[in-house]
C-alpha cells in the first residue's frame, strides 16, 4: 500500500506538454510505505535507496571435454550456475554493508528431464548504497564471469535489465518526518530501503523522502503480508504531518 500527494511522473510530463509547466517547480515529496518490516520494530524513515543494477548472464555452449553423457551434461550445466550464485553469495558477503546480490532466476534450456540443456540463463540484481561500490561489485562480476567462460570452455553473455544510481533523500524532508514521527509518540530508526521505488525517481525532481511503517514477519510482496490497522493509521497521520508542514515550506 503507498500514498502520494505529488501526480506521477507521466502525469507530470503531460502538465509540461500543455502549460510549459517546470520539473524543477514541483513541490515536496513524502511517500508512506507499509511493508517489510517485524511487527514492533520502530516506526522508520528512510534516508537512502539502494541503486539496482538488474543483468540477465546467459551461458551456452558445447558440453566440455570429458563429458559423455546426458546426465553428465545436466550435471555440468547445473554446476556452472552454481559457480555463479556461490560467486555472487561470497562477493555480497566481502563487501558487506548494504550490498546485496540476488539471483532470482534460474532457467536450463529445454528444461526437460531427458534433453541435455543447451543453455543455461540467470537474472542476478546487484544493489548499493554506494554508486562506486556499485559499479565495483559489477565490474568485478564481469570479470567472473569472463574467467569462468574461458575457463569451462563456454560462452557467456550478459545484457542489462535496468540500471539506476542510488539516491539520498533530502536531509530536511528526512529530519522533518523523523521529528513529527517522533512528536506523535513513535520510535524513529533510519534505514536504507533496498527496493526500487516510485520516490527514488521523483528524488531527482524534488525534495524527497519516505515513511515506512512495520508489516507482521517482515514479509512484503507475499500474500501473507499484513500490517496492523494502527500502524496503516499511524503512517498516514504522519503523512499527513509531513505534507501539512511542507506546504508552509519554501524549498529554493
Amino acid at each position: 500500500m503507498k500514498a502520494t500527494h505529488t501526480a506521477d511522473l507521466a502525469a507530470g510530463l503531460l502538465l509540461l506538454s500543455r502549460d510549459g509547466a517546470r520539473l524543477d517547480e514541483w513541490h515536496p515529496n513524502a511517500t508512506l510505505e507499509i511493508e517489510r518490516f517485524e511487527l514492533g520494530a520502530p516506526m522508520t524513515d528512510s534516508h537512502e535507496l539502494r541503486g539496482p543494477s538488474a543483468s540477465h548472464p546467459r551461458g551456452s555452449g558445447e558440453a566440455a571435454p570429458g563429458i559423455r553423457s546426458s546426465q553428465q551434461r545436466d550435471l555440468y550445466e547445473r554446476r556452472l550456475e552454481q559457480h555463479r550464485i556461490a560467486f555472487v553469495r561470497e562477493l555480497s558477503a566481502r563487501y558487506g554493508g548494504h550490498q546485496v546480490c540476488t539471483v532470482g532466476k534460474v532457467d536450463l534450456h529445454p528444461n526437460l528431464t531427458n534433453v541435455v540443456p543447451s543453455r543455461a540463463v540467470l537474472t542476478l540484481d546487484v544493489r548499493n548504497t554506494d554508486e562506486t561500490t556499485l559499479q565495483r561489485a559489477e565490474s568485478e562480476i564481469a570479470d567472473y564471469c569472463d574467467a569462468l567462460a574461458k575457463r569451462e570452455q563456454v560462452s557467456i553473455t550478459r545484457r542489462s535489465l535496468a540500471r539506476f544510481e542510488p539516491v539520498v533523500f533530502d536531509e530536511r524532508v528526512v529530519a522533518m518526518v523523523e521529528r513529527l514521527a517522533s512528536a506523535r509518540g513513535n520510535t524513529v530508526q533510519r534505514i536504507p530501503s533496498g527496493a526500487g521505488h516510485d520516490a527514488q525517481m521523483i528524488a531527482r525532481m524534488c525534495p524527497t523522502a519516505m515513511i515506512f511503517v512495520p508489516s507482521h514477519k517482515g514479509l512484503s510482496h507475499n500474500v501473507a503480508e499484513h500490517t496492523d490497522e494502527a500502524d496503516l493509521i499511524t503512517g498516514a497521520d504522519v503523512l499527513l504531518d509531513t505534507m501539512c508542514e511542507l506546504t508552509e515550506m519554501s524549498f529554493a
